[in-house]
């Protein structure tokens, strides 16, 4: 994915269709950057830049959510394009594509009914929706406001804190703590491992890896081994020289190069990597 100029993706993400729920979806919105902060909520129309590629930024924001609330008003199930057709059937539909690719990487979707609606059925859905039939919904009214969303404030807690936020920071990773600073990450961000020795430091990988992830602003996480001092990691990763680079989605390996690289070959390298980690094969550990 190209890099957009957009802050790191919030952990709240807020799916909605602008001509059936926006000023619910905008109440929403001021209620939670309130309580959680701008920079762990995402909606569209305020987490965008001008000039960002609208699709991209919505797929990677998804996949990098904890929460995605799902507000659904009394148009939400059978709003029609401009030929009449519903757009939930669309596979192309944004919402559904919001949706579905939660729903893919098990990401806890909570559906906030708005202005009446009812929660939709599993056969009224398309067959990649029907798992959103089973949510335990949260209805919301105007007058009962704050009230209403005291419960989900409670359960957005306590998921985010079930997730820490990614860190800003390279870590150094030993045999005792790949589990949860890797793994465990990884299933929230990408996370691109370096391996390394005293003996060999390489001349143009690591640094080029460090501005990158700086770059990047938190959409993946960057981690230094010593292969040296921890065999356990090196062995397991099958690391046969260094500097060997490693990419993990999701727990599983799903890149890797070896040795040296300049920097258009690393940067194009690590957009695969964002590509790939959206697929909801790869984010399923499939």
């Amino acid at each position: 994915m190209t890099e957009s100029t957009s802050a790191a993706f919030g952990r709240i993400f807020i799916s909605y269709r602008r001509d059936d729920a926006a000023y619910p979806a905008g109440w929403l919105f001021d209620l939670l950057v309130d309580r959680f902060g701008a920079s762990q909520v995402f909606k569209d129309v305020n987490s965008i830049q001008l000039g960002d590629d609208f699709v991209e930024v919505i797929t990677a924001a998804v996949s990098s959510c904890v929460v995605l609330l799902a507000v659904i008003g009394d148009r939400w199930l059978d709003a029609t394009d401009e030929d009449g057709r519903r757009r939930l059937d669309d596979p192309q539909d944004f919402v559904r594509l919001e949706i579905e690719t939660a729903l893919n990487r098990n990401v806890r979707v909570i559906p906030i009914l708005v202005e009446g609606a009812r929660m939709p059925r599993s056969l009224q859905l398309p067959a990649s929706l029907e798992k959103l039939a089973h949510k335990q919904a949260l209805e919301v009214s105007p007058s009962r406001f704050s009230s209403d969303t005291a419960d989900l404030l409670r359960v957005l807690d306590s998921s985010l804190a079930a997730f820490p936020p990614p860190r800003l920071e390279v870590i150094d990773v030993t045999d005792e703590t790949y589990s949860t600073e890797v793994v465990e990450r990884s299933r929230i961000v990408p996370v691109v491992v370096q391996f390394w020795t005293d003996w060999c430091s390489p001349k143009q990988v690591g640094p080029v890896l460090k501005k990158l992830f700086e770059e990047a602003t938190g959409k993946w996480i960057l981690a230094r081994v010593d292969a040296d001092r921890n065999p356990i990691i090196t062995n397991a990763l099958k690391v046969q020289s260094v500097p060997t680079v490693v990419a993990i989605v999701n727990g599983h390996t799903i890149e890797q190069f070896i040795g040296d690289m300049p920097e258009p070959q690393i940067r194009q390298w690590l957009e695969t990597i964002m590509k790939g980690a959206q697929r909801p094969e790869v984010r399923q550990g499939h």
